[in-house]
């Protein structure tokens, strides 16, 4: 059993493992993402990483995020730390996974920390390691400086490598 164990823990830095109703698959990638802030409209880049982890196709995925917002001439960055919550769903060919998250958000400049939440679907076929997202984002920092809460909500589309 200890060796069973390991093999999976070990195959899964090499390749995601799907045994029984067992699941593992870290994933990276990159996203686009449309950001609507009061109003206006900015569209920027973004790069993630999770960890899939599931059992009887309930899915949990500790994940992190880059993401770099334009404003103007300026460029605000931020990182998010959480995790999504999600089922699989087995579609013949492809797996679809709707999930539902909940991130820590911490900005460069301008904003405060805040917590964002996210809700998307996660579609991957089932001969090839990649990944496809749709996901869209809620955030309400609090300005620094004029203590108002700024809107942000974005909607992303991304494409990741499952190992």
């Amino acid at each position: 059993m200890k060796k069973l164990v390991l093999f999976l823990a070990l195959a899964s830095f090499a390749l995601g493992v799907r045994i029984g109703g067992f699941e593992l698959t870290p994933e990276f990638g990159v996203g686009m993402q449309n950001t609507r802030s009061n109003g206006e409209s900015h569209s920027d880049m973004s790069a993630y990483g999770r960890v899939w982890v599931g059992i009887n196709d309930f899915t949990i995925a500790p994940q992190i995020r880059y993401s770099q917002v334009s404003v103007y001439d300026d460029k605000i960055t931020s990182w998010q730390y959480g995790a999504s919550l999600g089922y699989n769903l087995n579609l013949f060919v492809v797996t679809a996974t709707p999930y539902v998250g909940a991130n820590y958000v911490t900005y460069s400049k301008y904003y405060d920390n805040t917590l964002g939440y996210n809700a998307g679907v996660r579609v991957s076929p089932s001969l090839f390691p990649v990944s496809l997202s749709l996901e869209y984002e809620y955030i309400r920092p609090e300005n620094k400086y004029t203590k108002k809460d700024k809107k942000m909500d974005a909607l992303r589309f991304s494409v990741g490598m499952s190992f």
